[in-house]
């Protein structure tokens, strides 16, 4: 290796260790704070785990279920007893339930940077790795416990482990254990992900890359064992068999079973927000903020290029049986795509089965922009995204609407109380368990709920605490809890002679005695 080639590659690496760090930074900086406040989903997640470590039982009773019960309608099980060892470490708070998605959003940026070097080189796995560590959905993604998006991770790990196991087939049953468990961290991946398997395996057999081996067979057996315990829940919830429940694992039949996920009947409506989501980048606040979009808005040119380049390369090379290791990414593309058509309210984190597949064609169609112009051209493309980056991260930090923030002070002024009663909103339910570490078994003795039964229950009373209430009747004896928008209670509670004090977006409201 000439002079030349050590100064490159001494560039290479400092390059690469800088863009891992910048990754890790905007990743973990502030997690425990910052959202602001907490998320329902964000906070059930951890109110499970925290039951589950303390009575080993979560908020209905049962014993590690494969898919939880907690609103009503269910609740992915991965993120939750991945959160159990954060939590056991750290305690229950922001950080610790946080602590798994930034763990794994961290990770992707290392296996992602390898699935790029297979397919490319080490300049290939340089640009993706600084593409998807500067990338907003996935900083953003990274930074909350949405229990949904933590497939996310382990999708990119069983592609990476499966193309690995093509040279080295023990590899395969790695592969086979991260596909197995994404079953449990999004529903979606039960339709999405058996035919983007079976894609991926019929292309490998095709082209002579996959061979009948012991570490195939095993494989196949781990991936079956995995996702025997999600086929049997779905028979529990479709009446089918009945309710399993012992003392070591739990199928629980829900109270509302969601199967609502996929619909014929709002096919053209799917088509046009999909076109809205992947053309103009648009979605909620928090997976997509204004005016940067999900990859940054002047990325769709790159996405395009980079996918047709790789399918157009693969179907060519198809034709002489030539194996092409990019057309094995965009699979999760081509297999996911007819599945999302049928999605009966498509939103960013249901379809993000094809976000990291999106990006790696953004990364490719950015070398094939390198390679058709000229450097100086491209360097300013490179400085255009940093530049981007910077700009996101500034107004991420600083526009990015909080959680519910404030409740968390005001209910535990509402707790250290000796009022009989306490109103809260019904919206604060999983805040309000995770914030009060409320005992599992009075939880489950004491809740009421108004809607029983419904997708998304409604808990009314819990305890002293109500959380539907009459808000034009007035108990004096009670301490209140409402947000700011609650204007005609503010007025009503202070003509009462309440004291109110203000907490970010919620008010404290107890009677002057």
């Amino acid at each position: 290796m000439n002079r030349q080639q050590q100064h490159s590659d001494r560039n290479i690496l400092l390059a690469t260790i800088i863009v891992l760090l910048a990754g890790l930074v905007i990743r973990w900086v502030a997690l425990g704070v910052f959202p602001a406040g907490m998320h329902q989903d964000e906070a059930y997640s951890g109110y499970e785990a925290y039951s589950l470590l303390k009575y080993g039982v979560d908020s209905w009773g049962y014993h590690n279920p494969v898919h939880f019960t907690t609103w009503g309608s269910g609740m992915n099980a991965l993120y939750i007893y991945l959160s159990m060892i954060p939590i056991r470490l750290f305690g229950l708070s922001a950080f610790s339930i946080r602590f798994t998605q930034a763990l794994f959003g961290s990770l992707s940026l290392v296996i992602f940077y390898l699935l790029c070097k297979e397919t490319g080189n080490k300049k290939l796995a340089l640009l993706g790795l600084f593409i998807l560590a500067i990338n907003p959905w996935h900083i953003m993604m990274s930074r909350w416990a949405w229990d949904s998006n933590l497939t996310v991770s382990f999708l990119l790990a069983g592609m990476y482990f499966f193309i690995i196991g093509l040279k080295k087939s023990p590899f395969l049953i790695l592969s086979a254990l991260f596909y197995g468990m994404s079953l449990y961290g999004y529903p979606t991946t039960w339709v999405t992900l058996p035919f983007i398997l079976l894609l991926m395996i019929v292309y490998s057999l095709y082209c002579k890359r996959l061979h009948f081996s012991r570490s195939l067979v095993a494989a196949v057996i781990v991936f079956g064992m995995l996702a025997l315990p999600m086929l049997l829940y779905v028979l529990v919830n479709y009446g089918i068999i009945p309710e399993i429940r012992t003392g070591w694992i739990s199928i629980p039949k829900l109270v509302v079973w969601r199967s609502n996920y996929f619909s014929l009947h709002t096919l053209l409506d799917t088509i046009v927000w999909l076109c809205n989501l992947f053309g103009f980048q648009r979605g909620s606040i928090q997976s997509v903020l204004p005016y940067f979009g999900m990859y940054y808005l002047f990325s769709t040119p790159f996405i395009i290029w980079g996918f047709i380049d790789i399918l157009t390369t693969g179907i060519k090379k198809l034709k002489q049986r030539e194996f092409f290791l990019p057309l094995v990414v965009i699979f999760q593309v081509i297999g996911a795509l007819f599945f999302l058509l049928t999605l009966s309210y498509p939103a960013v984190h249901r379809v993000n089965v094809i976000h990291l597949p999106l990006i790696f064609c953004n990364v490719y169609g950015l070398m094939l922009f390198w390679k058709k112009f000229k450097k100086t051209v491209a360097r300013w493309v490179i400085a255009l995204y940093s530049i981007s980056f910077i700009l996101f991260a500034y107004t991420y930090f600083t526009t990015q609407p909080p959680f519910f923030s404030g409740y968390q002070q005001a209910l535990h002024k509402a707790i250290a109380s000796e009022a009989e009663t306490v109103y809260i909103s019904d919206l604060m339910h999983p805040v309000f368990l995770f914030e009060s570490r409320y005992p599992v078994k009075d939880y489950i003795r004491e809740v009421k709920y108004a809607n029983y039964p419904a997708v998304y229950l409604k808990a009314s009373r819990i305890g002293r605490y109500r959380l539907i209430f009459d808000q034009k009747k007035v108990d004096d004896q009670g301490v209140y809890i409402f947000p700011h928008y609650f204007k005609n209670m503010y007025k009503r509670l202070l003509h009462h002679g309440f004291k109110i004090e203000s907490y970010e977006d919620f008010y404290y409201a107890e009677k002057i005695q």
